[in-house]
């Protein structure tokens, strides 16, 4: 999780350690059956649509501009954190 590490999040070790076992605890892990080609500007991104869609999410939660620009996939909605809870 290098995303854990960017100098933004300021996590500390023993933090990073606790969000992994919470959020592997609170995991499904699946492997997608389907390509998806929808996100051109950064192919590595449709992973996380091939992967929600497999899974049946309701929910996307990136900071990612590509994945946010699209709003929704096939009835996902995608939202940044700060959407997302302000949903909750």
């Amino acid at each position: 999780m290098a995303v854990m590490d960017y100098p933004k999040f300021k996590f500390k070790e023993k933090e990073k350690e606790q969000f992994l076992e919470v959020l592997l605890a609170n995991s499904v892990l699946v492997e997608p059956k389907e390509n998806i080609n929808i996100i051109k500007e950064d192919p590595d991104d449709n992973k996380f649509l091939e992967c929600a869609v497999e899974a049946c999410a309701d929910y996307i939660i990136s900071g990612d501009a590509h994945l946010l620009k699209l709003q929704q996939f096939r009835g996902i909605e995608i939202l940044s954190p700060k959407e997302f809870l302000s949903d909750l």
